[in-house]
């Protein structure tokens, strides 16, 4: 006969082997969103990179606060559900 402590050992291992299935959907979730900010980053890069040579110290560091700053909205608005908000809601949160 099975102990106690045994026998819920194995309910433990076996929950804990299956849901590692919920955590590869959610990784492979966190992989395409984060490739879909990575592609936003480097268009966004690729259209102002041309003009760095002309600008200042400062305007050189709002671009990069600008670039950080456009992946963060994206992923926040992501976070919020925005396509299901009104346009007044999502201006005042962002």
């Amino acid at each position: 006969m099975e102990s106690i402590g045994s026998k819920s050992q194995n309910i433990l291992a076996g929950f804990i082997s299956r849901s590692r299935w919920l955590q590869a959907l959610l990784c492979a979730g966190f992989i395409v969103a984060q490739t879909e900010d990575v592609y936003h980053f480097m268009g966004e890069l690729k259209h102002r990179v041309p003009g760095v040579r002309e600008m200042s110290e400062t305007g050189i560091m709002l671009l990069f606060l600008r670039l950080i700053g456009m992946s963060s909205i994206r992923r926040l608005k992501t976070f919020i559900n925005v396509p299901r908000m009104r346009q007044e809601t999502v201006k005042w949160q962002v």
